[in-house]
């Protein structure tokens, strides 16, 4: 499926490590890959909602952004409490259509956005995410 690599493509899972393990894994095979409200903003917003994570990963993950990377060193790292999770359909909706309205309305609808890392190219895209602080835990 060509057209696929050139689609702008966008990931909701559950904010724990195997959320992140899983767009990880995406990025494999399309890397322009955008994570939606994967975020720490929706994570602390949603303190209340969280549940543990049952088997967390520590596994190395090379295709996140720095933003992302951070959060997940946090989760790996237990920051906020042990193994946290909070699922995608425990997020707020009213919190999270206002969040998607807003990204929706500055970034154009997901079928003609295309995100840095699409335009920039894999190589460039790659070289942003080797920039990222070293992930150590």
């Amino acid at each position: 499926m060509p057209w696929l690599a050139e689609a702008a493509v966008d990931y909701w899972g559950d904010l724990d490590t195997h959320g992140f393990a899983i767009l990880n894994q995406l990025r494999a095979w399309l890397p322009q890959t955008q994570s939606v409200l994967m975020d720490r903003e929706t994570l602390l917003a949603h303190r209340d909602r969280w549940v543990p994570e049952p088997t967390p990963t520590k596994a190395t993950l090379g295709r996140l952004t720095c933003e992302e990377s951070a959060l997940y060193l946090d989760l790996v790292t237990d920051r906020f409490t042990e193994r946290v999770r909070l699922e995608q359909e425990r997020v707020d909706w009213q919190w999270a259509l206002e969040r998607l309205h807003g990204k929706t309305s500055k970034d154009g609808p997901a079928s003609t956005r295309r995100n840095a890392m699409t335009m920039a190219g894999n190589d460039e895209a790659a070289a942003y995410r080797t920039n990222c602080p070293p992930k150590t835990w």
